[in-house]
């Protein structure tokens, strides 16, 4: 009788524990799935601190403008207060936006990040900027979007290649629970090349060869939204001495700029 008595209490206790720990679990998924790193919510707005190693330190202002149906989804529209000087603050700006639990995406165009590339678009067809349920460990890529434009420049053809890549650095469970971040990364990848008509036929010469033109790294607080921006614009061409063509954008660049939030405002 004792030993059936023992046994009892050692399996209630065992059912017990283990209804215990199920309810921990439950509480974590539901304050992971509390997390916004992006409100979106009426008569939000942000403003910035800027710095660039070439323009010098700038504020911008962003906030939300409204939202607008496209697809049947609901998107948001950010707007800044003119001029916007970081390339986030831009970039968000010109486009629209929309979340889910997990992710944020973007929908629009990225403009050329080399000046003098003169209307050159690179389209964007809900892109995720994040996605806070991925498991970095097995595949960090979040997107990509490939594709070629033909672009006249001082009157000869140009063939752009790109590849935009969106890369997830750090997810909520690399966070501390108390202001959890997220962080991602925005690559893009150019090639140029011209089609130089010699007589009868035309001759590709490769103006830049395939290399990262422009690197953002991003990062999102809970509650807040975008809280700092890394990005760096750098390319080299080849030597354009065979071309015999002065094109109207430098040999090299190489320009680091940075946004860190300032103050923010939250609407209900």
């Amino acid at each position: 009788m004792k030993f059936n008595y023992f046994i009892l209490i050692f399996l209630s206790f065992s059912l017990y524990s283990c209804d215990s720990d199920d309810d921990s679990d439950g509480d974590n998924d539901t304050t992971q799935a509390n997390l916004d790193f992006f409100p979106l919510t009426a008569n939000s707005n942000w403003t910035y601190n800027n710095q660039n190693d070439q323009a010098g330190p700038s504020q911008d202002s962003l906030y939300v403008a409204g939202t607008e149906m496209q697809n049947n989804t609901i998107y948001t529209n950010l707007e800044a207060a003119v001029p916007a000087a970081a390339f986030m603050t831009q970039f968000l700006s010109t486009n629209i936006v929309r979340t889910t639990d997990t992710q944020l995406f973007i929908d629009g165009a990225l403009g050329a990040p080399i000046d003098g590339l003169p209307d050159i678009t690179l389209p964007l067809n809900d892109f995720v900027l994040y996605d806070t349920a991925v498991d970095i460990s097995v595949d960090p890529i979040l997107g990509l979007s490939t594709g070629s434009i033909t672009q006249d420049i001082m009157e000869i053809p140009v063939e752009i290649n790109y590849g935009i890549t969106s890369t997830m650095l750090m997810t909520p469970n690399d966070a501390d629970e108390s202001g959890a971040e997220v962080s991602s990364e925005l690559r893009v990848e150019m090639e140029i090349v011209a089609m130089v008509p010699v007589g009868p036929i035309t001759i590709p010469f490769t103006i830049l060869e395939s290399q990262d033109v422009l690197v953002v790294t991003n990062v999102y607080t809970d509650g807040i939204g975008l809280t700092s921006s890394l990005a760096l614009v750098s390319f080299t061409l080849e030597d354009l001495s065979g071309l015999g063509v002065d094109l109207p954008f430098p040999e090299n660049s190489s320009t680091t700029s940075s946004q860190t939030i300032n103050t923010f405002s939250i609407g209900e």
